[in-house]
């Protein structure tokens, strides 16, 4: 596909490197050819950014076969639709258009979100505002994420000099200074605790360092280049997210606090409803109360890595992912997916997606397998889960009822969804906005896409050589491998299993995983079964790996 985001700002001018530069940048990687048009710049020639074509007003779209989606965050902008040549319209709605952003809430906000395709948001209470306007409309949950590989030195690289004598701790900033900034909150703590320094890093619209200008500990650096700030943020004891807390706040999706942790720098927020509902972010509504915090991690420091593999789940690839899916299923590009109908082809489970799957029950279903497998997990397994708070990946996840499942048995780890079917993971995000799916195929999975816990539900048998793939999750897994499947079929209960699982297939020990748990439960003694047959539920830990 190609992306055009039309001239709203500069790729890296006065402004902040944000979110548009990210998306733009994140469509690339991923294949899609992305052009940025630049504010304030009349020629048409083509400059290449990390595989962004960015450029100016006099840009032209010359019609192709490739389909072009116009991404909008400036509502006039769904105007340029007939001069790009676009097909399709995303509404990117960034900021609420409330208090100072109340001039937006017009009647060209509205004709954008009504000629758009897709509306995507950054945050739950836009999801809720949009849903409840816009009843039919496609809307997705797209909140800001990180390039971790931009921070992931960040620790390493020496202090820049105007912060290398700071006294520490050092508590930072980076990011517009304006008006949602909660000044009262800075000087109170600055003032409690005069030998912590507080750097402010970005433009400074409001004239804040005049306003802390008696506040010695109060640093202004002033705005750094986006390639400048790891070597800044690698050296903050804490990250800072001083926002007011009001509408347009618990709006927002801070860019900020996704790349503070890929930094492995714990962070402190007032309590915006998206900081509260980031596990790892520290909230706190006032000054004495962020004091307690500070100290608590200076103290008993952060784990760092656990930092970094939160933010490393909250890629901008992760993303993008299901916008692409729901534009590949707008009719343009149903096309794509006609050649292979054979079971258990992707098409073959993209059709059962959109046709049969509810009718069939295999919602219900999935619920049910998940509920089984909670139910006979071992006690020592969950608490585990629990107390070390294991990120889990769910692969063959469906519709995403069984990750709704087990979110509500791990509500503090971070859950995702993967399943090779586009269908699928769009309908997952749709009945669960609140979670993370993404579009990944059980067979493929890489290392760097791996979890602490693998998990897969009655999806193997779907494979002809799944042995194959149970090799390959325990070779990568980080901590647990739990594999849920139906257990001796003497005839296959569906057309769609290629194959049969028996006692040999779960060995004690499977490439250095070894065999913690392993049981065979009878679905049909129990009340309003979905089964009519025996599971197998197999746990393998790499606990003993390197023995």
């Amino acid at each position: 596909m190609k992306f055009i985001y039309p001239p709203t700002i500069q790729w890296e001018g006065a402004e902040v490197f944000q979110r548009p530069q990210q998306l733009m940048k994140a469509f690339a990687a991923a294949g899609h050819e992305a052009v940025f048009m630049e504010r304030g710049r009349a020629d048409g020639s083509i400059q290449l950014r990390e595989g962004v074509q960015v450029t100016g007003n006099g840009y032209r779209n010359e019609k192709s076969q490739t389909p072009t989606i116009l991404w909008v965050t400036h509502p006039p902008h769904f105007r340029m639709k007939p001069m790009l040549q676009a097909d399709y319209i995303v509404f990117d709605y960034i900021d609420e258009c409330t208090e100072e952003f109340g001039m937006w809430h017009n009647a060209d906000l509205r004709a954008a979100m009504e000629a758009a395709d897709i509306i995507t948001v950054v945050s739950q209470r836009l999801l809720e505002i949009v849903m409840a306007e816009f009843p039919g409309k496609p809307v997705l949950l797209v909140p800001n994420g990180v390039d971790s590989a931009h921070y992931a030195d960040a620790a390493a690289l020496p202090a820049p000099m105007d912060m290398a004598s700071l006294p520490r701790p050092i508590l930072g900033f980076m990011g517009s200074i304006s008006t949602w900034i909660d000044g009262d909150i800075l000087r109170r703590v600055a003032e409690l605790r005069p030998d912590w320094t507080l750097l402010l890093i970005g433009p400074d619209y409001i004239t804040l360092k005049l306003t802390l200008s008696d506040l010695p500990n109060v640093v202004f650096p002033g705005r750094k280049l986006y390639g400048e700030l790891p070597a800044y943020v690698g050296h903050f004891d804490v990250g800072l997210i001083p926002f007011q807390v009001r509408n347009m706040t618990n709006s927002s999706s801070p860019l900020k606090m996704y790349e503070y942790m890929a930094a492995g720098v714990p962070v402190v927020s007032t309590p915006i409803r998206e900081a509260v509902n980031s596990e790892p972010v520290l909230t706190g509504q006032t000054a004495e109360e962020w004091v307690s915090l500070i100290e608590g991690i200076m103290e008993k420091p952060t784990d760092r890595d656990e930092l970094i593999r939160y933010a490393q789940s909250q890629e901008w690839k992760v993303r993008i992912a299901p916008v692409v899916v729901h534009l590949m299923m707008l009719g343009h590009f149903r096309s794509i997916a006609q050649a292979d109908n054979r079971i258990n082809s992707r098409n073959y489970w993209n059709t059962r997606f959109q046709n049969n799957w509810e009718q069939w029950r295999g919602r219900d279903q999935t619920s049910f397998f998940a509920r089984l497998m909670l139910e006979h997990l071992p006690d020592w397994l969950v608490e585990d889960i629990r107390m070390h708070k294991l990120g889990i990946t769910d692969l063959g996840c469906a519709e995403g009822d069984g990750v709704q499942v087990l979110s509500e048995a791990f509500p503090e780890v971070r859950l995702t969804g993967v399943d090779f079917s586009e269908v699928a993971i769009m309908k997952a995000t749709r009945h669960y906005p609140q979670l993370l799916f993404r579009v990944g195929d059980i067979t493929a999975i890489k290392e760097e896409d791996s979890d602490d816990v693998l998990l897969t539900s009655n999806t193997l048998e779907h494979l002809r050589d799944p042995i194959a793939v149970i090799r390959r999750l325990a070779r990568i897994t980080r901590r647990y491998l739990i594999v849920l499947v139906p257990y001796r079929e003497s005839e296959p209960l569906s057309d769609e299993h290629q194959y049969r699982f028996d006692d040999g297939d779960f060995p004690e020990w499977i490439e250095g995983c070894r065999s913690m748990f392993r049981k065979v439960i009878d679905c049909r003694r129990i009340p309003g079964t979905k089964w009519d047959g025996d599971q197998l539920l197999a746990v393998y830990s790499i606990a003993d790996r390197n023995e």
